[in-house]
């Protein structure tokens, strides 16, 4: 019996426990429905989903605090640029301590001088279209940021698509700057404050595809200003401009490019070992590097990059499908043309080289060997039979020819003539 009783007690206490969970079950973060235009600057700590387009008005803005989800639902939120007021604000606003996830969407921002979402606490960005005219993402520092399978497009003249100063990761998204001096990814330090930011499989196009700087006082220790362009990128456009201590000595500001990359040769000098990139930017002729060791850089068929000239420890390679030809041969012989004064050669001599030289077919592959050193062949010979004006040639040979045809026929028929005389005597 004491165990029967001991049972029923242990049944006891868990119908204790179990029914109030039943009873009052955890109430998650309620949902707002935003069917109505912003027009001041209001507080959201719940979760937000749009149910249509909204407009938020001049100095109005979505502030979240807290953990929350703000859910466009797949419509768009247009922010009113400057029209009486100083600044336009932010559209959407994340408070510091607040853990943010916005998504599925489009969010504009006409104002030319103000950012378009910015974070001060963690803030995660995914499936969603940025049309700024000014920055189109800030990222404060001390600050957390993810921007995964979106688009961000900034169109003012210095307008930056991701300007951070905290720690930022961005993946499979596109970035678009299309200002005069817009830059993709402008990373930058803030006093004593380190700033980090990694591009993973992102498209960039951009005047400046990234860019470091450092506001503020300087550190009074050492910080660091890191860009790390990783796996699967693609930079279509945009030049580098990396501070790296001239600015503020206390700051390290570095760009290093890993995994597979594709961009101009110049990220060659800051790629890192096992990094491979594929050159998308025709290069200069005789154009000289230091591959680092551990690099591979890849010359694919459609870049041209005529005696290109690898001084490093690293790996120069050609696209295999479609390698070219070696013209280093006909550089040679060009070099040698190139020097020449046409007025010192006779014009029948130096029209046969420029004929050769004329007749030189580029980007030919190196199943087509044969034929570029042949043109290499056919220039040298041209060069080689180059006559100056002033060596004594003759100018009617075919004059001379007839003298001497009508010499020797003379010749001949005295030879006949006396033949002839001598077999008549002696006949008689």
């Amino acid at each position: 019996m004491k165990k029967v009783k001991e049972k029923k007690n242990l049944k006891s206490l868990v119908k204790l426990f179990i029914l109030p969970i039943l009873c009052f079950p955890m109430v998650a973060n309620a949902e707002v429905i935003l069917d109505r235009d912003i027009t001041s600057k209001e507080n959201f700590s719940e979760d937000i989903r749009l149910d249509r387009d909204i407009v938020i008005k001049e100095g109005a803005a979505i502030v979240a605090n807290g953990n929350i989800k703000i859910d466009l639902n797949g419509h768009t939120i247009n922010k009113e640029k400057e029209g009486s007021l100083t600044h336009a604000y932010y559209a959407i606003d994340v408070k510091k301590g607040s853990v943010v996830k916005l998504l599925n969407g489009s969010v504009i921002c006409g104002s030319p001088t103000d950012s378009c979402i910015r974070n001060y606490g963690t803030l995660t960005i995914d499936n969603l279209n940025i049309n700024s005219n000014f920055i189109s993402v800030k990222n404060e520092e001390d600050s957390i940021i993810t921007i995964k399978n979106s688009n961000l497009t900034s169109t003012g003249e210095h307008a930056s698509n991701i300007q951070n100063y905290g720690t930022a990761e961005v993946s499979d998204s596109k970035l678009v700057s299309t200002g005069s001096a817009g830059a993709a990814i402008y990373n930058l330090t803030f006093g004593e404050y380190s700033s980090r930011i990694i591009a993973k499989n992102i498209i960039i196009d951009a005047p400046r595809a990234v860019e470091s700087h450092h506001e503020g006082t300087a550190p009074t220790q050492e910080t660091k200003n890191e860009i790390i362009i990783d796996n699967g990128t693609i930079i279509d456009n945009g030049i580098i401009n990396i501070n790296s201590g001239s600015e503020v000595p206390t700051v390290k500001a570095s760009l290093e490019v890993t995994g597979n990359v594709t961009a101009a040769l110049e990220y060659v000098e800051y790629a890192s070992d096992g990094a491979k990139i594929t050159v998308n930017k025709d290069v200069a002729a005789n154009t000289s590097i230091n591959i680092p060791t551990g690099v591979t850089v890849e010359i694919p068929s459609n870049v041209k990059a005529e005696n290109l000239v690898n001084n490093g420890p690293g790996s120069l390679v050609y696209d295999n499908k479609e390698e070219l030809a070696d013209y280093s041969a006909i550089n040679f012989v060009m070099e040698q043309f190139a020097k020449l004064n046409k007025d010192d050669y006779t014009s029948d001599s130096f029209a046969a080289l420029e004929e050769a030289i004329n007749r030189v077919v580029y980007d030919l592959k190196k199943e087509d060997q044969v034929k570029v050193n042949r043109m290499a062949q056919d220039i040298s010979s041209a060069l080689n039979a180059l006559v100056k004006k002033d060596t004594t040639i003759n100018e009617n040979p075919k004059t001379m020819n007839s003298i001497i045809l009508y010499v020797g026929m003379g010749v001949c028929l005295i030879a006949i003539l006396g033949f002839v005389s001598k077999k008549v005597i002696l006949d008689n």
